[in-house]
This record gives C-alpha cells, structure tokens and sequence, in this order.
C-alpha cells in the first residue's frame, strides 16, 4: 500500500480524509497518526542559506559545502542540543569519541529537519557571525 500523508488545514478536509481512509484497500494493518503539523524551514530560508554559505566561503576561501560543514558545527549542534536526547549523544561523543567521531558527528545531522523557527535562529546566528567577520551578505527581500 502506497503511503499518503495529509496536512489538514480546515474542517473541510475531514470528510476527504475520511474518504481516503474508506478507499484503503486493506490488506493488513494500517496505521493514522494524527499530530499537530510541524513545518520545516520554508524553501525561501534554504535559498539564502546557501547563498550566504558561498558569499561566506568566498570571503574566507571555503567553498560552500566545507562552510556548510563549519557553520553546523558552530551553531547547528548547540540548537539541536536542546533536546535532552541529542545533548546526550554529543555528551558521550564529546568525552569519549575522538575527533574523527566529532567530524562525522557534525556531517550526520542535517539542517533539512530544522523547524522554521530553528532555521530562523540559525541564520541569525550565521549572519551575526560573518558580520563579526566583516563580511557582509545578502540581505533577504
């Protein structure tokens, strides 16, 4: 059975819903999970990131990819260490990993799960850093 995912964003939508869920054809055990809705970062805030990733690593001789990897590391694990699971992970690698385990550590977790609040904070944080730098970048429309 293919999957389908639904983001309800009305009342109106109930009655599709529940017609999808009539027209299952089951040949098992389905699962509904019903949640709140958590958006990711918008498609606007990845466009200037990586902007911002190349202006940044064309002042500082990095492409944008090695920017990407150091800006993670300098303000991505401190957001994501907010849930108490992740803190504990970077605890364990922190006092037991080597640095080759922190390296893959920073290249395994991902900007593209960040909510849009997350990112926001992020970019915050980036900007605020190469304008330490003196670099000035782009600013969003």
């Amino acid at each position: 059975m293919k999957e389908n995912r639904v983001i309800l964003r009305g009342q109106s939508q109930i009655a599709l819903v529940a017609e999808m869920i009539g027209l299952c054809e089951l040949d098992g055990t389905i699962e509904v999970i019903i949640r709140p809705h958590k958006k990711d970062r918008s498609y606007e805030q990845n466009r200037l990131y990586w902007r911002w990733l190349t202006e940044m690593g064309m002042e500082v001789g990095n492409d944008s990819q090695a920017q990407h990897e150091a800006m993670k590391r300098k303000f991505l694990i401190p957001i994501l260490q907010e849930d108490p699971e992740f803190f504990a992970l970077c605890q364990i690698v922190q006092e037991n990993g080597t640095e080759n385990d922190r390296r893959q550590m920073v290249k395994c977790i991902s900007t593209s799960k960040l909510s849009v609040r997350q990112f926001t904070r992020y970019l915050d944080q980036i900007h605020a850093f190469a304008n330490s730098l003196g670099i000035s970048l782009t600013e969003p429309l």
